[in-house]
């Protein structure tokens, strides 16, 4: 965000991550776009705005522009996580389920993140990027890496509620898009339980496919490859970001 001064920039945690409560409400798709909502009013987006969305917050984000079209302008995608992934892997999708049903508690997982604690596991996030970090940017990886690597069930619940609402690309629905997606010779930090290689390379394989999949379908999109990263790319590539952001403003003149 420091990157990009001369505009306004609004951030938020989404509920149940960060320093959010848990969301309520019976759809967690129907929660989490009636959040967004509010956080655009609250920042004045009457005239519309670009939404950024980074793996889970990229089908989101494209939810909300196809609920609200003339409310977005443009939408930066940060390797999102595919849409109908679930439908492609689904043997490797509920794998991840039953393993973070046993892992620790999302909430106590973001509490040690908040206390530093699980910045000091050394093999808690990828050794990617500088080999010295000051301590609040230690906890902030830390943090982010609590919240996709445990991923809780509200999480995939989530997630299973957005592919139900998402159909095939709607090109009058459908602002430019610019989609970020990972190096995939750095793909090993994808959100999923791939237990053997061949899995890996099957997970790499549907998710690149599904990605452009979704720009050869947008009436105006563009697909970045984030050379050097994995699936943290605002974290290994803010740089990066910053940049396509900025191209997502100056051609769609949005201030």
């Amino acid at each position: 965000m420091r990157a990009l001064p001369e505009w306004r920039l609004v951030a938020y945690d989404r509920a149940g991550l960060g320093r959010s409560d848990t969301g309520s409400g019976s759809s967690p798709a129907a929660s989490a776009l009636s959040d967004l909502g509010s956080v655009i009013e609250s920042g004045n987006g009457a005239g519309g705005v670009i939404l950024v969305g980074h793996s889970l917050g990229g089908p989101l984000v494209r939810a909300f522009a196809n609920d609200h079209p003339q409310r977005v302008r443009a939408l930066v995608l940060v390797d999102p996580r595919p849409e109908h992934l679930n439908a492609r892997l689904h043997g490797m999708i509920d794998r991840t389920r039953r393993a973070h049903a046993r892992s620790l508690h999302p909430r106590l997982l973001l509490l040690l993140a908040r206390r530093g604690l699980l910045a000091r596991m050394a093999g808690s996030f990828p050794r990617r990027g500088p080999e010295t970090l000051e301590p609040a940017e230690r906890r902030r990886r830390a943090q982010l890496m609590a919240s996709h690597r445990h991923l809780s069930t509200n999480e995939l619940a989530l997630a299973d509620d957005l592919d139900a609402r998402l159909g095939a690309v709607d090109a009058d629905r459908t602002p430019p898009l610019w989609l970020i997606t990972h190096d995939p010779s750095c793909g090993d930090s994808l959100p999923a339980e791939p237990k053997t290689e061949a899995e890996r390379t099957t997970l790499e394989t549907v998710w690149s496919e599904l990605q452009e999949s979704l720009v050869r379908a947008a009436p105006q999109g563009d697909l970045v490859v984030a050379t050097g990263a994995g699936h943290l790319i605002p974290l290994e590539r803010p740089d990066l970001v910053a940049a396509i952001i900025k191209d997502a403003i100056a051609s769609t003149d949005c201030r």
